[in-house]
Formats: structure tokens, C-alpha cells, sequence
């Protein structure tokens, strides 16, 4: 891998192999066609001297671009240009003789400059920067180096430099030469040693084989001159000169391609090619093969005369076998500890295949078992979806569908109606008459079966293709589908009447009800489920207002009523906010003393808009909403704060008292006492001066809390009195255990008084029944001086009614109290003059309880 493409491939390459060319060309072209031998001389002369000049100057630019790009090259290239430089000395030394002085230049000439070149090319190679290598890897390196290395100057003082001692005898210069030359070409063969054998130069290839060539075509040329001069042959202008163009032509080529591709310096390891098999295979075959050459040479080249250089040579070649038998040692100890290593690594790779496969066999079987987990899970969230899915439309305790899978089937209805206009369908609306009771009275869980019952025999009552659904509690809707007549709805819930007529045997009780049912059939004014539901619920109201257990047929004034009820409600709100409540007093009459003893305080509404509102419009909104509590606080205060005024204005107001109606919601409520306690005491009336109404019927709801209610409130020295007598389902078991003052008797009663004595004896059975109970009684609704003598022969001690004054204002009340203690009542009767005040409002006795 290297930075950049490949040199050969490049520009610079081509252009540098062009120039080389033409550089071998010109001289080869005037060594062929000239023929005199001074003049071929004269121009080798100057061509080495040009071209080692070019040679320097490329060299030069070689470093200079190392030094910028590649610092830890540079050092190797600047030394390689110095030894280009000394070799220009010689050149130059040679060209200054033979071309300038026109003389023979002498053998020696230059001849220890070429050395010095020679020992700066070795060492400009070895400082060619490798890469990390091992111990083991240098180690083998200098084995191999030193022994072709040994083996080459063996085989040089073998063949040419001893024969040359023995057989003549040179001169100085020519023994100089001999010796000088063949040392440079050794160090210059070291140096292509150091070459070959590099393991991983950070180095561009290209140049290091260009300037391979030039080392080998310069170590010719020594062992060329060498040989020439020894010999006494050597002239200039021979082809032997032509070795060196050669050797400055690769070497300027090497340098030139280095300065174009010093960028491209190899990274990685080499790629395992042809070349590289062939280059590693010269390294592994060249110490041997030196090794055997040098030891035929010595063997065919044996003189017994030359016995002692026969013995250095065997020196040699021992010393040669050494390093190779160290160097195959040391590789063979490698690749034993390299099999060792790969047997290690062979067995840890199996011993973790195999626990790969366990590993693979254990994950193999928790996917499996993770895999049936999950269809198991798969299959319980789908079971889960079912059963959610049911249970977001059926109800759970009855099995029916439930309000939304009711909706869902309405809106597919009305999705037919708007395709067919004339297709018509009813909604039936049932709340069963007295559940509440059965499950107040036997248990929610009784309640529940009981519930469970009602929808098995509703089921058994509908029609199939029909539907029906529980809305919740004891709320049911049918839907009847496609009606042909408007009557059928109404028949059909005559017979679930029937139906619901046989009784229910629960767990050993018998228990009986009956249905309220509102119906509505669709028409235009129906575009949702939320609207046939709103006015089937609206029906099914009416139905029980109407007296339960039968069926109304929904019309659109039902639904203006209901409107306008919920606009009552909305007033209602806001009514104690703005002062819209006020209270009227009727005077409780004592016939005995002929004085008055109280008032009843009376609830009145007065509308901004509807102006007065009778009481039996909103008390029941009142009951239904919870309104009832804050107004019958509002009510007990204010009355008592009244009376209190009284009291402080007219001393003859000390005994009179105030009676406050408490209805049902009140009485059970848990702080009713703490509530009357502390009204009593912020505006500081005595207990004694309230009277609290309780309706018959609210009494009987729950005896027990009611009573356990009285008797906390008796404990504050309030005055109880039961409301409308007579009217309630008494229960005289009960009456003695209430810790009571009075019974007033209801004003039924006193209107059918002089229309038979069956209405007197009914008067006097409750009067005696008070007297014997210790209680005092009140005649409510005298409005006759007929009825009043009748009440009194009865044996009532009090009165109230238009004949004494209807409901007054505070004011008009505060008037009647002073006339009441100015006048003579008796004398005030005699002149048939009733007391007269002016007071719009009906004086019909009704409470916040109604």
C-alpha cells in the first residue's frame, strides 16, 4: 500500500524512464560509430563529468524534498548526495587530466575519493528508515549480510586478488588499485546486500531499484578498472568506461523519481506478489549459494603451493557455514515456536468453537424456550385482548352489552335511517321501582343476584334480533329494530310488566318489582345515540313521576320541561349568591291564651325574570341536586336571626319561638347538631326559642338514625315536632322511642273536618294519641271559624291558617306580633274582622323538605 499510485504509473515515471533513455542512448550511439580512442576518451570523459553533475544535482533535489516532506529520509538522501559529490571529485580529477592537460590520467587518480564514496553510499543505505523490527529479524538480517558479504571477498581474493600477489609482481599504483577497487565494490555489494535483504523500508520502491542497478553497474565498473589495470590493459575510451554512464543514468533516475514520489512512502505491510516471492527467494537462497560457490572455487581452484590460503579460505567458508547454520537455527527455532504458537492458538480455537457451541446450544435453547414464552405470551395477550375487548362492551355482572356497544348499535340505526328515511326504531328506557330498597335492606350482594335475575328475564322478554343492554345500576335499554306501527313499543313493554309481575325466589327470599320505562322512537329531530338516550331517560323520569311501574311515551314538551327544569336548576345556583331567597312567617296561634307563640318560617323564591317561584317547583330540584343542605342553613339562620331581632325589639317577643322545617338529607346529615349548636350560638338565640319540623315520612325512611338524630338534638333543648301527621305510614311502635314536643296535624285532615265525623274522629284519635304521649298538638290549614271551633273541641291547643293571617313578611310579621299583644283576639273575632296584612304570597304551608 502506498500514499500514491504506483510511480511506474504516473507521469513522473514515464517522463524520468524517457529521460534515462535518451541519457543511454547518445553515448551508445558515438561508442558504435566512432572508432578513435583518444577522441572516445575526451567524450567519456565529459560524459561522466555531465552526468555525474546531473547526477549531484538530482541527488540534491532528492533531499531537498525529503527534508520538507519526509525529515527522517532526508538524512539518508543528503548522505547519499555527499557520496555522489565525492565520486564528482574523481570524475572531475579524470576530466582535468586527460581532457584539459590532454595527459594519460593515472590509475590512482581519485582513487581514495571513490573509496570514501563507497563507504557514504553504505551508509547513506542503512539510514534509510525501516520499520519496527524483532531481535530475531535484525539478528538474521546481519547473519545473511555479513555472510554473502564474507563470501564475496572471499571470492574476490580467491580469484583475483591473491592469484595477482603470487604470479607477478605490481607496482604500487597498480597494487593500489587492486586492492582500493575491489574494497569499494565489496562496500558498494554491502550495500545492495543491505538492500536486498531490508525487511520493511519506509522507503519508495521505485528508487530503491533504480538505485539497486546503479550500485551493481558501479561494482562492475570497480572490478572492471580493477582488472584493467591490473592486467596493464586498461585505456580510456573503452566500453569499460561506459559502466559508469550507466551506473550516474540509474543513479539520476533514482534520484529524480524519489523527489517526484517522496509522499508515496509505504505504510503497511507489502502485498504478497510474484516479485516478492522472487525477491524473498534470492534472500533465502544467497547465503547458501554464496556459501557453495566460494567452496567450489576453493575446490577447483586447489594448489598445494597456496596450502595457507587454502586454510584461510576453509576459515572463510567455516565461518560461513556458521552464520548459515545459525541463521536456519534461529529460523527453525522461529518456526517451531511459530507452530508451537499456532498449535496453542489451533487448540484455544477449538476449545472456544466448542464453547461457541455450548454457547450456541445454550442460546439455541433460551431462543427456543424465549420463542414458546412468547407464543404462550403472544396467545395470553390476545386471550387479554378478547377478554378486554368484551369487557369495553358487555358488562361484567350481568353479561349484557354495555352502554358503548348500546351507542355503537344506535349509531348504525341511525346510519340506516339516514340512507332509508322511512326506517323507524325505539329506544326503551327501564329503571326497576324499589331496587334501591332490596339493596339497602339485604346486602349488595343479594342486590347483585337480584340484578343478575332482571337481565335473564329481560333477555327472555325480547325478541330475537332485537338488543338489549344494562347502562349501569338498575338501568336497562332495549332496542326494538325496524317498527311497522308506533303502538308495538308500548305493547311490548305491557308485557315485560307481566313479566316482572311473577316473583323472584333469591337465596330464599321472594322478591317482587316492576319497571319504569320511557320510550322514544326515532325521528328528524334525533341525529345522535346521546339524543334517543337523553329522551328515553327523560320518558322513563316522567314514568316515575307519574306514580312507577308503567310506561311513557316521549314527546318533544317533555323535553322543553326537562329544559326548562335544568335552567330552575341553573337559577337555583345561583339564587343564595344573589340574594334572590327570602322568608315568610306564619303565626302559630295558642287558643287557650288567645296570644300568639311563634311562626313557622316559609321558604320563597323571587326570580329576577319568572319573578315568585311557588315552592313545589324548586324544593324537589333542591332535594334531587343537594341544594337542599346550604339553603336549609341559610333558612336556620336566617330564621333564628329574625326571632333574635324580635326578641331584642319587643320585650313581649321573649317567648315566642320559630319553627324550621329540616328535611331528609339534613336530618342524616353527621354535624346537624354541631350545625344548629353553632347557629344558636352566633346570633345568640336560646335552644329553647327553635322549633325543628320533621316530615312524617322522613322519620320513617331510617327509624334508627332518626332517632339517634332527635335525641342529639333534643340534647341541645331544641323542640322537635312531627309534620304532616297522619299523612305517613306511622309506625306507633316507633312514636314513643322519638323524643318529641309536638304533632301537627296535616291540613287533609282539617279541610274534611265539617264534612263527616269520620274526618273529626280521625282528629281527635291523633289529639288524644299526642295528650297520652305527653305532646302538644297543632291544627295546620284552619282557615274557617268553623273549622277552629271544631279543632278546639278536638282538643288542639294550637293553630295555624288564613283565618289567624297567611304567610308574612318580616315586617308585617313584626306588626302582627304588636297587634297580637294590643288587641283582644276574642274581641277582634266578635267584629269579624280577621286580621289583615298585605301579603301577596299564598300561605300554603311547605318546607324546604318538599
Amino acid at each position: 500500500m502506498y500514499d500514491s499510485l504506483d510511480p511506474r504509473r504516473s507521469r513522473a515515471w514515464r517522463y524520468i524512464l524517457l529521460g534515462g533513455t535518451v541519457a543511454l542512448l547518445l553515448p551508445s550511439y558515438f561508442f558504435l560509430t566512432v572508432t578513435d580512442l583518444p577522441t572516445r576518451g575526451i567524450f567519456t570523459d565529459l560524459c561522466n563529468f555531465t552526468y555525474n553533475v546531473i547526477t549531484v544535482c538530482t541527488f540534491g533535489w532528492a533531499s531537498y524534498r525529503t527534508r520538507k516532506a519526509r525529515p527522517a529520509l532526508y538524512r539518508a538522501w543528503f548522505v547519499l548526495t555527499l557520496a555522489v559529490g565525492t565520486l564528482l571529485v574523481t570524475v572531475t580529477l579524470w576530466f582535468m587530466v586527460e581532457v584539459l592537460l590532454q595527459r594519460q590520467a593515472a590509475a590512482s587518480t581519485g582513487a581514495i575519493f571513490i573509496l570514501f564514496a563507497n563507504l557514504l553510499i553504505w551508509w547513506g543505505i542503512h539510514l534509510i528508515p525501516q520499520a519496527k523490527q524483532s531481535a530475531a529479524q535484525i539478528i538474521r538480517r546481519i547473519l545473511d549480510s555479513v555472510t554473502v558479504l564474507l563470501g564475496s571477498a572471499l571470492i574476490i581474493w580467491w580469484v583475483w586478488i591473491n592469484p595477482i600477489f603470487h604470479e607477478s609482481t605490481p607496482d604500487l599504483e597498480s597494487l593500489l588499485v587492486a586492492i582500493l577497487y575491489p574494497v569499494g565494490g565489496l562496500t558498494v555489494v554491502a550495500a545492495l546486500i543491505s538492500l536486498l535483504f531490508e525487511e520493511r523500508p519506509l522507503q519508495p520502491r521505485g528508487p530503491l531499484l533504480l538505485l539497486s542497478v546503479s550500485f551493481l553497474f558501479m561494482s562492475t565498473g570497480h572490478l572492471w578498472f580493477a582488472i584493467q589495470t591490473a592486467t596493464k590493459q586498461y585505456q580510456s575510451g573503452l566500453w569499460g568506461d561506459y559502466i559508469w554512464l550507466v551506473a550516474f543514468v540509474f543513479a539520476a533516475m533514482s534520484a529524480a523519481l524519489q523527489a517526484t514520489t517522496v509522499h508515496a512512502a509505504r505504510t503497511t505491510e507489502p502485498p504478497i506478489d510474484l516479485r516478492y516471492r522472487v525477491v524473498y527467494g534470492i534472500r533465502i537462497a544467497l547465503p547458501p549459494l554464496t556459501m557453495l560457490v566460494t567452496y567450489l572455487i576453493m575446490v577447483f581452484v586447489h594448489n598445494d603451493k597456496r596450502i595457507l590460503d587454502y586454510i584461510l579460505m576453509a576459515i572463510g567458508i567455516a565461518l560461513m557455514f556458521v552464520f548459515v547454520s545459525v541463521r536456519q537455527l534461529m529460523t527453525l527455532l522461529e518456526n517451531f515456536s511459530l507452530t508451537f504458537a499456532l498449535r496453542t492458538e489451533l487448540a484455544e480455537r477449538r476449545r472456544a468453537q466448542k464453547d461457541l457451541q455450548r454457547i450456541n446450544e445454550a442460546l439455541e435453547y433460551h431462543v427456543a424456550k424465549r420463542t414458546e414464552d412468547l407464543v404462550q405470551l403472544n396467545e395470553q395477550l390476545r386471550q387479554n385482548e378478547r377478554q378486554l375487548r368484551f369487557e369495553a362492551f358487555h358488562d361484567r355482572l350481568t353479561g349484557l352489552p354495555n352502554r358503548a356497544a348500546f351507542v355503537n348499535h344506535l349509531e348504525d340505526e341511525l346510519n340506516i335511517t339516514r340512507i332509508s328515511p322511512a326506517y323507524h326504531f325505539a329506544v326503551l328506557f327501564l329503571d326497576y321501582d324499589g331496587f334501591k330498597i332490596v339493596n339497602d335492606s339485604l346486602g349488595h350482594w343479594l342486590g347483585d343476584e337480584f340484578l343478575m335475575a332482571l337481565a335473564q328475564r329481560l333477555q327472555t322478554c325480547v325478541p330475537a334480533g332485537n338488543f338489549v343492554a344494562r347502562l349501569g345500576g338498575d338501568e336497562f335499554v332495549i332496542l326494538l329494530r325496524n317498527l311497522s306501527e308506533n303502538h308495538l313499543p308500548l305493547a311490548f313493554a305491557e308485557q315485560i310488566q307481566q313479566a316482572f309481575r311473577q316473583p323472584f325466589e333469591i337465596r330464599g327470599y321472594r322478591l317482587f318489582t316492576s319497571a319504569s320505562i320511557g320510550v322514544v322512537i326515532n325521528d328528524e329531530t334525533h341525529s345522535t345515540a346521546d339524543d334517543l338516550l337523553r329522551d328515553a331517560d327523560i320518558a322513563m323520569y316522567r314514568a316515575k313521576e307519574a306514580g312507577k311501574a308503567r310506561c311513557v311515551m316521549f314527546d318533544s314538551t317533555m323535553r322543553a320541561q326537562a329544559i326548562a327544569r335544568l335552567g330552575l336548576e341553573t337559577a337555583l345556583r345561583n339564587a343564595l349568591a344573589h340574594n334572590e331567597m327570602h322568608l315568610v312567617y306564619q303565626p302559630i296561634w295558642e287558643l287557650a291564651s288567645q296570644q300568639i307563640t311563634g311562626f313557622e318560617a316559609l321558604v320563597r323564591w323571587r326570580h329576577a325574570e319568572h319573578g315568585v317561584i311557588a315552592p313545589n317547583e324548586f324544593i324537589p330540584i333542591a332535594e334531587e341536586t343537594g341544594l337542599i343542605i346550604p339553603l336549609g342553613e341559610w333558612v336556620l339562620e336566617e330564621a333564628c336571626r329574625q326571632l333574635k331581632e324580635w326578641q331584642a325589639r319587643r320585650p313581649q317577643a321573649a317567648e315566642l319561638t320559630v319553627s324550621v322545617n329540616i328535611s331528609a338529607r339534613q336530618l342524616h346529615q353527621s354535624d346537624l347538631s354541631a350545625l344548629v349548636q353553632r347557629t344558636l350560638q352566633k346570633v345568640g338565640l336560646p335552644a329553647s326559642s327553635l322549633k325543628l319540623e320533621i316530615t312524617e315520612s322522613v322519620f320513617m325512611e331510617d327509624i334508627e338514625a332518626a332517632i339517634a338524630a332527635s335525641v342529639s338534638l333534643r340534647a341541645l333543648g331544641v323542640q322537635l315536632q312531627i309534620d304532616d301527621f297522619g299523612t305517613g305510614y306511622s309506625s306507633f311502635s316507633y312514636l314513643h322511642r322519638l323524643p318529641l314536643n309536638t304533632l301537627k296535624i296535616d291540613k287533609s285532615f282539617i279541610d274534611g273536618i265539617n264534612q263527616g265525623e269520620q274526618h273529626s274522629e280521625i282528629v281527635r284519635a291523633i289529639a288524644t294519641l299526642a295528650h297520652n304521649l305527653q305532646l302538644s298538638v297543632i291544627a295546620e290549614g284552619v282557615e274557617t271559624e268553623e273549622q277552629l271551633t271544631h279543632v278546639e273541641l278536638l282538643g288542639c291547643e294550637q293553630v295555624q291558617g288564613y283565618l289567624i293571617a297567611k304567610p308574612l313578611s318580616n315586617l308585617d310579621a313584626e306588626r302582627f306580633i304588636q297587634s297580637s299583644f294590643d288587641r283582644n283576639f276574642s274581641a277582634h273575632m266578635a267584629n269579624a274582622t280577621p286580621v289583615s296584612f298585605t301579603c301577596p304570597a299564598l300561605a300554603a304551608t311547605v318546607h324546604p323538605s318538599h
